[in-house]
């Protein structure tokens, strides 16, 4: 059984090395033209606006369930919801360009 688990950290140590090596990789590629900065910047833009309004309803829907769980299984396990949910909820900002 040990065997197992050197071989599963063996390969997720693998999976973070190629993540880490293709992103470098793409983060080193030239940003393109004008026109495709443009572009990308109007998606970015875009989806920050969608992500925006995402959050919005995501945050009344946990305040809602966060209250139901409050009632139905005490103060206790609404807190440990609202902790798992707020460390959930906004993801990483990505670095580089676009």
């Amino acid at each position: 059984m040990e065997m197992a688990y050197i071989i599963v950290l063996l390969c997720g140590a693998a999976a973070v090395a190629y993540g880490i090596i293709t992103g470098r990789a793409i983060l080193a590629e030239p940003a393109g033209n004008a026109r495709m900065q443009e572009i990308a910047n109007a998606i970015k833009e875009g989806a920050s606006a969608y992500l925006k309004r995402q959050y919005m309803t995501i945050s009344v829907v946990g305040g809602v369930i966060f209250l139901i769980t409050w009632v139905l299984l005490g103060f206790l396990s609404a807190f440990g919801f609202l902790i798992g949910a707020a460390l959930s909820s906004e993801p990483l900002k990505p670095r580089g360009r676009a």
